[in-house]
């Protein structure tokens, strides 16, 4: 009888140790702020107190955005975005907070004016600006003022998602993102591979972005693809065991959110994954639960990534097969 008496304490007190612990909530932080602009001004700020470079691309210059995070990473700079037309206010103030005295560029003078040069100068910042006759001309560009490397990624320029996914790892190994398209493998592309003695290709993409004839073209190519960009994001993170310590993650479809996440999520060598608005996607539930995340840092705002994300973030069996969304707006316990 004691004995019986003795199991069943025990078993209350091992209940009372680490029941708590189990459920506890995961952490789960929002970087948000009224608008892009004040979205990538509070990333960076995640990872500089300063910063004596910064890159600026265009708000909708969302493929001038695919290759700058590597580039930018080489250089210890946040991405931040800006109206073409003038200098936004809110990039401004952050350029000003983070005491940034050299400004790159990318894109032409349609995705940046000419005017917003001449803001910064006014300000007593150093322009350069790395431009293109188009989108691949322009990553080609910007891996030749990078170091060199012997493997390159290659992505479609118009998928978004994918070269942005693929960004954080890129960056931390120094390997520059270029650009194709679905109809086969771009000039300029294969012209700055041969002229930087790229070896080795990583393909970031199914055959419907990347298609088997650019992929035989291009040297000792290996593939990243997936079902959609939540997957493929999650594929990228379990190839190269990124760390999951603390996770970012964004919207799929809010590609400067997204670029502001990468841009954090290369400085701090974190891995970085999707979600849509309103709840998580099969593959992120899978690539939460299987890596185990309890930590995440979540871009944008309410009207890009609900509350209700939020809260399947923070339970502590998202990513388990006991996780259950009866699509009532909130999770069940």
């Amino acid at each position: 009888m004691r004995s019986i008496i003795k199991v069943v304490f025990l078993s209350v007190i091992t209940m009372c140790l680490f029941l708590p612990s189990a459920l506890a909530d995961n952490s789960v932080t929002r970087i948000d702020g009224k608008n892009r602009y004040v979205v990538a001004v509070n990333a960076a700020k995640k990872g500089w107190a300063t910063s004596s470079t910064a890159v600026l691309v265009g708000k909708d210059a969302y493929a001038d955005a695919l290759s700058a995070v590597p580039y930018a990473y080489q250089k210890n700079a946040p991405v931040l975005f800006t109206n073409s037309s003038s200098l936004s206010t809110d990039t401004k103030k952050g350029l000003q907070g983070l005491k940034t005295k050299n400004v790159t560029i990318l894109g032409g003078t349609k995705s940046v004016s000419s005017k917003v040069t001449t803001q910064l100068k006014s300000m007593g910042i150093s322009v350069k600006r790395i431009s293109g006759k188009n989108r691949y001309d322009l990553a080609a560009n910007i891996a030749k003022q990078m170091k060199s490397s012997s493997t390159a990624v290659v992505a479609n320029g118009f998928a978004y998602a994918d070269a942005v996914a693929i960004a954080p790892y890129a960056a931390k190994q120094g390997y520059p993102i270029l650009l194709t398209n679905d109809k086969g493998l771009r000039s300029e592309t294969s012209s700055v591979m041969k002229s930087r003695g790229i070896k080795k290709t990583i393909v970031i993409g199914g055959e419907s972005s990347v298609n088997k004839s650019a992929y035989a073209k291009l040297p000792s190519p290996g593939r990243i693809g997936g079902a959609n960009r939540y997957e493929v994001a999650a594929n990228i993170v379990k190839k190269y065991n990124m760390s999951t310590s603390n996770t970012y993650i964004s919207n799929g479809f809010a590609y400067a959110d997204a670029a502001s996440g990468a841009s954090i999520a290369a400085k701090q060598g974190k891995a970085f994954i999707f979600t849509n608005e309103k709840t998580l996607p099969k593959a992120t539930r899978q690539i939460i639960g299987s890596k185990k995340i309890t930590s995440f840092s979540v871009l944008g705002g309410t009207s890009t990534v609900t509350n209700t994300v939020i809260s399947q973030l923070k339970s502590p069996v998202v990513g388990k097969k006991v996780f259950i969304d009866p699509g009532h707006g909130n999770q069940d316990s």
